[in-house]
């Protein structure tokens, strides 16, 4: 599987990066190979995207390798089941902004957690927050997904045809 086969790779990259002042090039190469774990290994995901924002903190790059790294992790762990931890990540997350298109997806990330947590006001806040956002960007993805969270939302209120209207669109 490709994922699997970047590894040795993104480790070289490591390797080279850690033999320059190249510090933003170091950080991305662990958030590379956090993603490249991701569908292997939950745990060695966490560390390299841990190794990433504390890279990050420490040499005071760009906001979107801290904000990135605290938003897969809250993906991480939403995946885990670890919902405390999820929420903890995403809420730190917010403290990096970078641009409206990542901050709608992790208003859509905090929707989908509290789906799981049937905590459907807070589900429908967040979704909210996220749905006023593609008002303007229009990304097709993430609109996706917002109709999809707002299935899920009005299945768990019981709104099955409102739920299945949703789901078709």
């Amino acid at each position: 599987d490709e994922q699997r086969d970047a590894i040795p790779y993104l480790n070289k990259s490591i390797e080279y990066f850690n033999h320059t002042t190249d510090r933003q090039g170091l950080a991305f190469s662990y958030t590379m190979l956090g993603g490249a774990y991701m569908p292997v290994n939950k745990d060695s995901a966490c560390f390299y995207y841990n190794k990433a924002f504390n890279l990050a903190e420490q040499y005071n790059l760009n906001s979107w390798f801290k904000q990135g790294a605290m938003a897969t992790l809250g993906i991480i762990y939403l995946q885990k089941g670890e919902l405390n931890l999820a929420k903890a990540y995403y809420r730190k997350s917010f403290n990096y902004p970078t641009n409206d298109l990542e901050l709608s997806r992790t208003y859509l990330n905090m929707s989908n957690l509290y789906i799981e947590d049937n905590k459907i006001d807070s589900a429908s806040f967040y979704l909210g927050q996220s749905m006023e956002i593609q008002r303007k960007q229009k990304n097709k993805l993430i609109v996706l997904q917002i109709y999809e969270a707002l299935s899920k939302i009005e299945d768990k209120k019981g709104n099955t045809r409102k739920s299945y209207n949703y789901y078709k669109q």
